[in-house]
């Protein structure tokens, strides 16, 4: 994904009146609509989509080559809408990341979806979480061969 001509130059240049924001949304199957929330001081429409302005920290990866990035995020627990959806959802939702010029908000400038949401704590102020794609490098797949997981290795045992 490549920056915009206007982004680029906002970003290269000493001073800019371009406002950066970036974007969260929140999927899960067990959420009614997705949560959208802008780190911005007013809403957001990106691409169809309303982000409200919310206050959240993001700390971004070290550039590692022994471990799958992993993002570190604490969202404000405002309005609790934020432990009420982790509470009740059955599984780890999933994350977009994209960062958007405010003028031009539906040129996507980078993105990082299918980010799963792991060791998710909260209080009255915040809900943290680690954010991270699925590891697949550490897994020990010699014993989880299965069925449901790999149907083309046992489509032949099938089919006799």
């Amino acid at each position: 994904m490549a920056l915009t001509q206007a982004a680029l130059e906002s970003a290269l240049s000493h001073e800019t009146d371009k406002v950066w924001v970036l974007l969260m949304k929140i999927e899960h199957v067990d959420l009614a609509s997705p949560i959208l929330v802008a780190l911005s001081d007013v809403s957001v429409t990106s691409n169809g989509d309303l982000y409200q302005p919310a206050a959240f920290r993001v700390d971004w990866p070290q550039d590692t080559a022994l471990d799958a990035p992993k993002i570190r995020v604490a969202v404000e627990n405002a309005n609790l809408e934020m432990v009420t959806a982790i509470r009740t959802i059955s599984s780890a939702p999933a994350f977009t990341m994209s960062i958007v010029l405010r003028d031009s908000p539906d040129d996507i400038q980078a993105q990082a979806a299918n980010l799963t949401l792991k060791d998710p704590e909260w209080n009255e102020m915040w809900v943290t979480g680690t954010l991270s794609y699925e590891d697949i490098f550490h897994e020990n797949i010699g014993r989880t061969f299965n069925p449901a997981g790999f149907p083309g290795l046992f489509k032949a045992l099938n089919q006799t």
